[in-house]
């Protein structure tokens, strides 16, 4: 067991004693790093350039990075945060633990104390006066270590309190923005839904507009089934009308054609001179103006007839002119709806836009006082060194003998150095700090004025915008009142014209009443021609079913081009 705590001993102590060699390599090289450093800042201030720290202006930099310590001991955080002057004391430390390492190494070597002293006395050195030493000023170096450990504790934790706070005051006027930017998002969804709702209501409007056209075909609707419905009681009332004739006047001395009528009557040769010739121009003559009122729709139609299809032609041409404007009113309307959709949607991105911009600048503002933060922490620090520097300096100049004066020497030389650079370094963190001060000032400055301007635009864009969507309802309600006027204006006009045309047509009625009663009396003296005519009425009928196709034809031709 004892053999085990021996080898145990010895790799812990050999595994302090590299630390030692490390520790004291790095001080090293932090401290040629100091001495270029030194070196570069008086050639600078000579005004010649320092040569490995390239341009003038990064000198600033250059000494503070080089200027801080690596400490092996403490978080890498805040090891950082020392100054050169710590690195004498940690050279103590590391002194210390060396010289611990060598008597446990002996003593793991199986050398007692009495040896130890034995070969001390033999080269001349007094171990146990410089033991007693090195005791004192470690006791002496822990116990103001402690009181700085504690001081930059108590700092950082004040710092991280300050910090705290201006961040809470900071969150606080950023949720104030977003308030704001959330107001003007709610008033500018609210303008969008008022413009939808005039917008419905111009939609519905122009409905209400269209709804004129199915009145008409209607009308037109019922005027073609009765002109159907007359023509064929019209037809009707010829074929009783024929039955009821019988045979006329009847010739014997003229020779028969070898036709027979029915009851002995005959068809005589010279009937086209009486009333087979006038019946025959009555169906030649309907056959002329059904054919003329036909063709009259495409071209060559009778005097008769001009002035009615002239007016009913005019007719259409104003329907037509009137479903164009209604036309041009819904572009129009499109347009208005677009246009301040537009602009709703370029002030949406730009509040978008703003939003971004003011995240960012809470990021720039967080940083921003994380290094105000850690200046401060630095300083703190800084302070806190310098209460340590005159603790040792008291302690050391009550406890150090005469024999230590040119240790002394060297050392308040050193602190010589330590305190002109430390001057240096305080007058241009100091500058630096009160520059970024006043750039942090004028910056909080002109993000206020432009979060002003800004809400200034979006509410002059929302107000125009406003004013715009009341422009635009107002010209479009104002168009289909004139288009609902013209449309009441037409369907008048065209009211008029059926009523004359049906009066025409019952006067036609009349005077064809009149004819059929004048056929009537004739075909009483032509009893005999009914053979013929039967032949005839063949034909005639033929030609009513063509008209009547040509009709149908005709009334289709009306519904579509929407009359």
């Amino acid at each position: 067991m004892a053999g085990m705590a021996r080898l145990l001993v010895t790799a812990i102590a050999l595994l302090a004693a590299v630390t030692a060699v490390s520790a004291f390599g790095r001080y090293r090289n932090d401290y040629n790093d100091y001495q270029e450093v030194q070196q570069g800042s008086a050639r600078q201030e000579q005004g010649r350039p320092a040569s490995g720290f390239g341009k003038v202006e990064n000198m600033d930099e250059t000494v503070a990075q080089s200027g801080f310590l690596y400490l092996s001991s403490l978080p890498a955080g805040l090891s950082k945060l020392m100054p050169p002057v710590v690195n004498i004391y940690i050279l103590l430390i590391h002194v210390y633990l060396a010289w611990s390492t060598v008597v446990l190494v002996l003593w793991s070597l199986g050398l007692s104390h009495t040896h130890v002293r034995a070969w001390v006395h033999t080269h001349g050195l007094t171990a146990k006066a410089t033991v007693h030493k090195l005791k004192l000023r470690s006791v002496s170096f822990v116990s103001s270590q402690a009181s700085s450990v504690y001081l930059v504790i108590r700092n950082l934790y004040v710092s991280i309190c300050k910090m705290m706070a201006e961040s809470a005051v900071q969150e606080t006027k950023l949720h104030n923005l977003s308030e704001q930017v959330t107001d003007l998002k709610a008033e500018m969804t609210t303008r969008m839904s008022e413009m939808l709702l005039l917008l419905q209501a111009v939609r519905q409007e122009v409905q209400d507009g269209r709804q004129v056209k199915p009145t008409e075909a209607d009308e037109w609707k019922e005027l073609r089934n009765g002109l159907s419905s007359k023509l064929e009681g019209r037809m009707v009332q010829e074929e009783e009308m024929r039955k009821e004739e019988g045979c006329g006047r009847m010739e014997t001395e003229e020779k028969f054609d070898g036709f027979s009528a029915g009851e002995g009557c005959v068809i005589q040769d010279d009937l086209s001179l009486s009333g087979r010739q006038f019946l025959d121009e009555v169906v030649e003559e309907y056959s002329k103006e059904m054919e003329e009122e036909r063709i009259g729709r495409v071209g060559g139609m009778s005097k008769a007839h001009h002035a009615e299809v002239v007016k009913r032609d005019d007719g259409k041409e104003r329907v037509d002119a009137v479903m164009r404007q209604q036309e041009e009113g819904r572009a129009e309307v499109g347009r208005t709806a677009d246009y301040p959709k537009a602009d709703v949607d370029g002030l949406a991105s730009e509040v978008d836009r703003v939003k971004d911009e003011v995240e960012g600048l809470k990021t720039d503002v967080a940083r921003r006082a994380r290094m105000e933060e850690r200046s401060k922490e630095v300083n703190d620090l800084r302070r806190g060194v310098e209460e340590v520097k005159g603790e040792m300096k008291a302690e050391m100049g009550r406890r150090m003998p005469d024999d230590e004066l040119d240790e002394r020497n060297g050392m308040n030389d050193l602190r010589n150095a330590m305190e002109d650079l430390k001057v240096e370094m305080n007058l241009r963190m100091t500058l630096a700090e009160e520059q970024r001060k006043t750039a942090m000032l004028e910056w909080l400055e002109d993000l206020k004025h432009q979060v002003k301007e800004w809400k200034a635009e979006v509410t002059g864009g929302l107000d125009d915008l406003k004013q715009r969507m009341d422009e635009g309802g107002s010209q479009a309600r104002e168009k289909m009142d004139d288009l609902r006027c013209q449309v009441e204006e037409e369907k008048a006009e065209m009211t008029k014209g059926l009523d004359d045309m049906k009066q025409r047509m019952d006067e036609g009625e009349r005077d064809a009443m009149g004819k059929r009663g004048a056929l009537a009396e004739c075909a009483l003296d032509n009893q005999e021609s009914l053979s013929d005519l039967s032949t005839r009425l063949d034909g005639f009928q033929e030609i009513t079913t063509r008209i009547d196709a040509e009709i149908k034809s005709l009334w289709e031709a009306f519904h579509s081009v929407g009359l």
